[in-house]
């Protein structure tokens, strides 16, 4: 790896244009639980396993939990380069296959909120990266603030990751409204994730894609698909790629397969500059918000905190007026307002409002559909054991509300327990020893008939005869039936002989007769 030195604070001029830059894609999506990050990492060590070199750039301030899935655990993050400690060099952490990554830092500023020299920092350090790699990949936050909007404006591709979810289509068709509106120039692409197939992820692309099409007048491009796959759950909790940890999987052999897809989309594209895109956001006359107040109220210096306070108490006024008097477009005034609260929590390390009551008050909104609360629930679930590697409810928990739901309804309950055994003996693949012994324990509880034991026999029965092409039979009665054969010849030949004694007896008995006769006859003659 490299050891160029770059200054850490610019002075102010652009850095020299490489000879050669990354190509730049941007990961993003419009709803957080699309699994953005895993795609991230897995396309990233895809990539390298075909020979190249890749930086991921980790911009979600709100997480930064590309270093988790790729085991890593950094000494330094993003923060400590903006402060002047390290240099981008410094800071960068080889992961598995020689991907390396900027460790992002939770809470830090949008670029556009940074202070010219930060701003510079980042750009220089941008550069360097350029210069250092084949492909950068900016792992960007989900949603539709600042922040990501900026960094993907600046990117050459950017990967939008959809999931089959409805809410996903809706989150993902509002991110592409923006970036249609900021005049997105680059090539947006849709991954669908988590899809059963092909076809599947197909039908959910042209469903995207035509609504694109209709409202925006906009094009979206197709670049693949990943599917849903156990391994991949796996992959996360064990903290490893999937690509590595799990070759041959489905999911595995699709982030191949998009690597390959990838290659061939940028080997014959020029290469534009990151940096530049991302300078171009904000304008070159960037001052400072409290300077401008100071000087408009004509306030001395000493006077500034109170003419902050004068300009913020005028600006929430006016903000308040824009909402209330339907002013702006919901994807408009989130836009607005994401980057305040993430401003609030980098200097205060909390969030500005209860959020317990906040998510209440979300879940009890009257129109919100229930399909919307569930997949909430879900993604707390998912947060919640992505934070601490150890699911929400323990197995005792899930099983008991689990049967509390179905206690006061017996073929749910009947069911519920069959699903059990199905999705035990996949697992585990039970002996006929361990299902004779569930079945015996079945028909011992109370309340089964003697007429279940009939059905449950003759069930056996035409099973065994099915799959062995012959009725079934136990030992003894074998015998018995045997025995019975024997018996019934022994019978027939003893009929069989008394029958003919009979008639030997009746001839005998005739020929005595007729020897009686004949004798009678001779002694008459005589």
């Amino acid at each position: 790896m490299q050891t160029t030195v770059t200054p850490i604070f610019g002075d102010g001029t652009p850095a020299a244009p490489a000879a050669r830059r990354a190509h730049v894609i941007a990961v993003t999506g419009g709803k957080g639980g699309v699994g953005k990050t895993s795609v991230s990492a897995n396309l990233a060590v895809s990539l390298a396993l075909r020979g190249n070199r890749v930086c991921i750039f980790d911009a979600d301030t709100g997480l930064a939990n590309i270093n988790i899935l790729l085991g890593l655990q950094p000494k330094n993050t993003l923060e400590q380069f903006l402060n002047g400690g390290l240099s981008m060099q410094e800071l960068l952490v080889e992961g598995p296959r020689g991907v390396c990554v900027v460790p992002g830092a939770s809470g830090i500023a949008d670029y556009a909120d940074l202070d010219r020299p930060r701003q510079q920092a980042l750009l220089n350090g941008f550069a360097q990266l350029e210069s250092q790699f084949d492909y950068l990949l900016i792992d960007t936050a989900a949603g539709i603030g600042k922040a990501v909007v900026e960094f993907v404006l600046a990117a050459e591709h950017a990967i939008l990751v959809v999931s089959p979810d409805p809410t996903s289509l809706t989150d993902s068709f509002a991110l592409t409204r923006v970036l249609k509106r900021n005049g997105y120039a680059g090539r947006l692409h849709v991954l669908v994730n988590n899809s059963e197939g092909m076809d599947a992820a197909r039908k959910v692309y042209q469903r995207f894609s035509q609504a694109v099409e209709k409202y925006l007048q906009a094009t979206v491009e197709w670049f693949g698909h990943v599917n849903a796959d156990r391994a991949v759950v796996s992959s996360i909790r064990l903290q490893h790629p999937v690509v590595l940890a799990q070759p041959e999987a489905p999911a595995s052999r699709c982030f191949t397969a998009l690597a390959a897809a990838m290659d061939e989309l940028c080997a014959s594209e020029p290469v534009s500059s990151f940096g530049a895109h991302l300078r171009a956001q904000v304008p070159e006359a960037a001052v400072d918000p409290a300077r401008v107040a100071m000087e408009l109220l004509k306030t001395p210096e000493s006077e500034l905190p109170l003419a902050r306070a004068a300009n913020l108490a005028e600006l929430n006024r006016q903000f308040v007026d824009c909402i209330q008097g339907e002013k702006g477009s919901p994807e408009e005034l989130i836009a607005a307002i994401k980057p305040i609260i993430d401003a609030f929590v980098a200097r205060f390390q909390c969030f500005p409002m209860d959020m317990r009551e906040a998510i209440y008050r979300y879940l009890e909104m009257a129109d919100l559909p229930d399909q919307e609360i569930r997949s909430q629930v879900m993604l707390l679930e998912q947060l919640y054991e992505k934070r601490y590697q150890r699911p929400l409810m323990d197995k005792e928990d899930s099983l008991f509300r689990l049967l509390n739901q179905v206690r006061h309804s017996e073929p749910e309950f009947a069911d519920a327990i069959s699903r059990l055994q199905r999705n035990y003996e996949r697992q585990f693949h039970p002996g006929p020893q361990a299902a004779l012994a569930s079945l015996v324990e079945r028909l011992r509880q109370s309340g089964v008939r003697e007429d279940d034991f009939v059905d449950c026999i003759e069930t056996l029965r035409h099973a065994f005869a099915e799959n062995f092409g012959r009725s079934y039979t136990v030992p003894d009665l074998e015998l018995r039936e045997k025995a019975a054969d024997l018996i019934g010849g022994i019978l027939e030949r003893e009929t069989s002989r008394q029958a003919t004694l009979a008639v030997i007896a009746s001839e005998i008995e005739q020929s005595s007769t007729a020897q009686e006769r004949l004798q009678q006859f001779l002694d008459e003659l005589e």
